[in-house]
């Protein structure tokens, strides 16, 4: 299934952000929502939270007392084979994460072809400059510009989203295997 970061339906001051994980103080939901909270200064910005809550609906109020409630749509626990249309809406995926090892929703976004912004851990990390756009300061400054200039840039999100796309492709379970049997040769 493809996806094109630019909808022809989108003007450019609306944004629709994704972020598939679990509420947690590991995936610094709190950075995002402080990330909205500055894009909401200059776009019509939207962020669709899809996780179990494991902190007992602190960042809801959180987002109730930064004014941003209303951009906000936690959607809870999404079971994986409903998460298609959270994807399809999504114009970035933004990842975060204090730390992470292998993101598998980053992975997703890629391969559908959503453009990546994070702070610089796991496959952001990996990807970087090429592939994602990495966050160094895990600051909602840094953050929101990083997703507001990949916003701006549709040729640029293009660009990154097509080489993202092309790794999981190339690095499918065959490939996994493979690289497995020349290890252990």
């Amino acid at each position: 299934v493809g996806h094109s970061p630019r909808t022809a339906s989108r003007r450019p001051d609306q944004l629709r952000l994704l972020q598939v994980a679990s509420l947690s103080h590991v995936k610094n939901q709190v950075l995002l929502i402080e990330a909205v909270a500055l894009l909401a200064r200059d776009l019509d910005v939207r962020l669709d939270l899809a996780g179990e809550d494991t902190l007992d609906g602190a960042l809801q109020a959180y987002a109730r007392d930064l004014g941003v409630a209303d951009r906000v749509l936690f959607h809870g626990y999404v079971a994986h084979d409903q998460l298609a249309p959270l994807f399809a809406n999504a114009d970035i995926y933004v990842q975060s994460s204090r730390h992470e090892a292998a993101a598998v929703a980053v992975l997703e976004a890629a391969a559908i072809g959503i453009p990546v912004v994070g702070t610089r851990v796991g496959y952001v990390a990996d990807w970087a400059d090429d592939k994602v756009v990495a966050v160094d300061a895990a600051t909602p400054q840094a953050l929101s510009r990083a997703i507001q200039e990949l916003h701006a840039d549709g040729v640029r999100a293009n660009k990154l989203s097509a080489a993202a796309g092309a790794w999981p492709r190339s690095h499918d379970a065959d490939w996994t295997a493979a690289e497995f049997d020349r290890l252990y040769r």
